[in-house]
């Protein structure tokens, strides 16, 4: 953490961060895995600096969700007002009126534009496994930490990436699709549904797992352990 900020910000955070470990092992205990979220203010471009010496730093430390089980279930809806290059806390608002559109047996709610391009979900980013490729956005999305370990493994794997958003036309061709966040991973999906031009409800379910996906889905979860950080809290030892 004293890599990524510096100075009086870096102090700060650190903590805040210490402070906010502390209250949740208190509660939860020790063994436990946590999801840890940091909210500042407005920075700068770099994404650590604040733009003035007045910032606010507030980190939420939570229970991390047990990875969903299968059968993934994720809705697509088409919303072609929506502004996908909100990433403050006003997508937070947003995500709001998205999400009561998503069954109650769903994992997720993907959004598509006006093109039928799906761009990402209500809490993940979203990919479909077209003609051998990784096919996923890459604009106008929050750009998760999943997402980047993602593309550095298949980039290091020479899995094939198409950054360009999978359109709906072809979702019948798709060999499978994921979504990803720090709590599922990269989740594989089982059935996609929506709503046709009719009212009625039709699916793409993906009966097996296809090779790629699995190795996807394999490469990140193995990667993930590569990248993580060991967090002590203070008074754990």
């Amino acid at each position: 953490m004293q890599r990524l900020f510096s100075g009086v910000f870096a102090g700060a955070v650190i903590d805040t961060t210490r402070t906010a470990l502390t209250t949740f092992s208190a509660q939860f205990g020790f063994d436990c895995e946590r999801r840890i979220a940091i909210l500042t203010s407005d920075i700068a471009e770099d994404g650590v600096t604040p733009l003035t010496d007045s910032f606010t730093v507030l980190t939420c430390v939570e229970p991390l969700p047990l990875r969903p089980s299968p059968p993934v279930k994720v809705f697509i809806t088409s919303l072609p007002k929506h502004n996908f290059e909100l990433k403050s806390t006003e997508w937070i608002e947003q995500r709001k009126s998205i999400e009561v559109l998503k069954p109650a047996d769903a994992d997720d709610i993907v959004v598509m534009d006006a093109r039928g391009d799906v761009i990402e979900g209500s809490q993940s980013n979203f990919y479909a496994v077209h003609n051998g490729s990784l096919v996923t956005a890459s604009e106008n999305i929050l750009d998760g930490t999943i997402r980047k370990i993602a593309l550095s493994e298949c980039a290091r794997t020479g899995i094939r990436v198409e950054l360009s958003p999978p359109n709906f036309r072809d979702i019948f061709q798709w060999e499978g699709a994921f979504i990803s966040s720090t709590s599922r991973l990269m989740l594989p999906i089982n059935e996609l549904s929506w709503i046709d031009t009719n009212g009625k409800i039709q699916s793409r379910t993906f009966e097996t797992i296809s090779p790629l996906t699995r190795s996807i889905d394999d490469l990140v979860s193995a990667a993930v352990v590569t990248y993580s950080t060991e967090v002590v809290t203070p008074n754990s030892e």
